[in-house]
C-alpha cells in the first residue's frame, strides 16, 4: 500500500480496527460491495469515504433518512 491513497476493501472484512489503523496512515477506504442496510449502517458507523454498490437507490435513501443518520452521529458522540 506504499504511496496508495484509497484502499479499497471488501465490506464483510471492515472493522474499527482496519479503518483506524488506515486513516492513521491517511488512506481513504472504499468499502465494495456494499448491498444491504445493515452492511450500509455499518459502513457508515465505521467512517468509511465510499461504499461501492449496485443498489444506489437503498444507499441514497440511506444516507439521507434523518432516523439512520442521527442513530450515527449519536454513535459517534459516545465512542
Amino acid at each position: 500500500m506504499k504511496g496508495a491513497e484509497i484502499v479499497g476493501i471488501y465490506c464483510p472484512l471492515i472493522d474499527e480496527k482496519l479503518v483506524r489503523i488506515l486513516h492513521g496512515r491517511n488512506k481513504k477506504v472504499y468499502a465494495w460491495t456494499v448491498e444491504d442496510e445493515t452492511s450500509m449502517q455499518r459502513m457508515l458507523v465505521e467512517r468509511v469515504e465510499t461504499m461501492v454498490t449496485s443498489n444506489p437507490t437503498l444507499l441514497q435513501w440511506f444516507t439521507l433518512e434523518p432516523s439512520v443518520l442521527s442513530k450515527i452521529s449519536l454513535y459517534h458522540d459516545n465512542i
